[in-house]
């Protein structure tokens, strides 16, 4: 079980870095000043969930992730904090600081009490990760989107959008994001090859503040994602079980706050010494 739970880890890792035509010319023109704010955004707060229900090896399993974030762009710093919580099986908490030195990004993740520390080369693709975080990819790669009506968000009027991020879409953005090749010391896969196939469209909703057009929260139904993901990694990782994975449910819900105004925060020393 406890390869299992770390096999779903991985794969909640990854899925979550993903974790982001036809239409009225006025929703035409909220996304495309959606698409071009998003580029202004530097720093922001972030709230993100993901309620997932799966069986794995006929096991259901149920689970709920909750992340905070704080996420600086330029120079590149942010902490997070997280927690899942599956059930019968117990809850699992950790918390990050990631932060640019030259051009090497440095990870020091703090789980099963002890810090590590991991660092990744590649200033751009790291760059091109945060930008996923702020909406701008996903944003990018919102297609056949419909208003479907209005919400208020920290007391802001914004507009809702419905549409869907094509499989086509979705290979592109993990292989730009860079972020799969840095999981690649992990297993001996190729995970560029899991979205090297039309995965079919994934629906996506997106408010967006009406005064600013910064994407302010977006959901997703990224089940058949995880899905792939799971099946994949699985079968990669306990060969011969045939891929006994069946994921009916993930969903994300991710909250932007503070957006340019976020309050700056200092690595505890005792963080920085780890090697």
């Amino acid at each position: 079980m406890k390869k299992i739970l770390s096999i779903l880890l991985l794969a909640i890792l990854v899925s979550g870095i993903i974790l982001m035509s036809g239409c009225a010319k006025e929703a035409e023109n909220i996304i495309d000043r959606a698409r071009e704010s998003s580029t202004s955004i530097k720093n922001y707060d972030l709230d993100m969930t993901m309620d997932i229900d799966m069986k794995v090896m006929n096991q259901d399993i149920l689970m709920l992730m909750n992340m905070e974030s704080t996420n600086f762009i330029d120079p590149i710093k942010s902490r997070l904090e997280m927690s899942i919580d599956m059930g019968e099986l117990g809850k699992q908490e950790s918390k990050s600081y990631t932060v640019q030195d030259g051009d090497v990004i440095k990870v020091y993740t703090y789980s099963m009490g002890e810090w590590t520390l991991k660092e990744i080369s590649g200033l751009k693709n790291m760059e091109d990760a945060l930008a996923n975080s702020n909406f701008k990819v996903f944003i990018n790669n919102f297609d056949s989107f419909k208003e479907v009506g209005t919400d208020k968000i920290d007391g802001k009027d914004v507009v809702v959008y419905e549409g869907v991020i094509k499989g086509s879409s979705l290979s592109e953005v993990m292989k730009t994001s860079g972020l799969l090749s840095s999981l690649q010391t992990d297993m001996t896969m190729d995970y560029e090859v899991v979205f090297g196939e039309d995965m079919g469209d994934m629906p996506v909703k997106f408010w967006i503040e009406k005064e600013t057009a910064y994407p302010v929260k977006y959901s997703m139904d990224m089940s058949m994602v995880l899905n792939r993901l799971m099946t994949v990694i699985y079968a990669e990782a306990m060969p011969g079980t045939n891929g006994e994975v069946n994921v009916s449910k993930c969903l994300v819900e991710m909250t932007m706050k503070n957006i340019n105004k976020a309050e700056d925060f200092k690595i505890p020393e005792e963080v920085l010494k780890v090697k």
